[in-house]
């Protein structure tokens, strides 16, 4: 179970990007907050690719690569943002719907099949975005029943950031299969090096370019930046090595735990109000993801 060790990696350092995030630049527009990220862990992806031998891609390697550019930036923009807006507790369990979204894209893209019991994973998804929502109030409303078991859906619409992640977890379940379809044209490694070089670069280009964000932005909080590089660098690094393991779904149902990381490290780095209903949200919402990884 090589594949679930990494996996599980990856929603360690994904929910710890998330803290950083929020922690340390959270007071910054989501098109600055990328800076530190992109511009800390690009010398550790270039030095990848100057200390190591290129091996040789297959064809359709770098058309892949070019559709997977601009998705992958716009959903890193998006969860950005979301972050911004909302708590990590409230925002970060909604990436739990790409392994959901997944059975349709990995299907398309892989030709992996959807599993009957991914069906039971998703229902168990949807019924954490309930919990995760249902104000403790809720139940003390005179509104009727019908009325109060919607009240949690439509908190979502009315959450910013939900609704932001929502979105981006669809991108991402798009850039997740064609990360493995990148992968398997060339090797994990060189891929997550090569694309996150070029990524990266076109992201600051854009930024620098076509904002008022300066280069010297990068001499504040460099201790959280590298930090931060670090945690973004991890989390691709192992998101590759166990995406080649397994079928994508399964991967990325498992790195989708940290939405129940993110719960806890809400509650003890910037003191969340941590409900019962959002704690059981979580942990429902996890494990649908893991019931899509186990299905089939």
């Amino acid at each position: 179970m090589l594949w679930f060790v990494l996996a599980l990696a990856t929603a360690f350092f994904s929910a710890g990007e998330a803290v950083l995030f929020k922690r340390f630049f959270g007071d910054r527009p989501p098109y600055e907050m990328i800076v530190w990220p992109m511009a800390w862990s690009l010398p550790l992806f270039a030095g990848y690719l100057l200390l190591s031998d290129a091996p040789e891609v297959q064809q359709g390697f770098w058309s892949v690569m070019a559709v997977m550019l601009p998705l992958n930036m716009a959903a890193f923009l998006i969860q950005t943002w979301a972050i911004r807006l909302s708590p990590i507790s409230l925002t970060v369990p909604f990436l739990s719907f790409t392994p959901a979204f997944m059975l349709g894209t990995g299907y398309v893209i892989l030709g992996e099949a959807i599993p009957v019991q991914g069906v039971a994973g998703i229902a168990c998804i949807v019924a954490g975005s309930w919990l995760l929502n249902r104000a403790p109030a809720a139940s003390g409303r005179t509104c009727g029943a019908g009325a109060a078991l919607l009240e949690p859906f439509r908190a979502v619409y009315r959450e910013k950031g939900s609704m932001l992640m929502l979105l981006a977890a669809f991108i991402w379940s798009l850039t997740a299969v064609l990360s493995k379809k990148l992968a398997l044209l060339g090797t994990p490694m060189y891929t997550a090096a090569m694309f996150f070089a070029i990524h990266n670069t076109l992201m600051l280009l854009l930024i620098f370019g076509f904002t008022r964000v300066s280069p010297r932005c990068l001499r504040e909080r460099p201790l959280a930046g590298a930090a931060l590089g670090v945690c973004m660098f991890g989390q691709i690094v192992f998101h590759y090595l166990a995406i080649t393991l397994v079928a994508a779904a399964y991967m990325i149902a498992v790195k989708r735990l940290n939405g129940v990381i993110s719960v806890a490290f809400g509650r003890l780095v910037f003191g969340e109000r941590v409900t019962l209903w959002r704690t059981a949200g979580a942990c429902v919402m996890g494990a649908g993801a893991a019931m899509i990884a186990l299905a089939g």
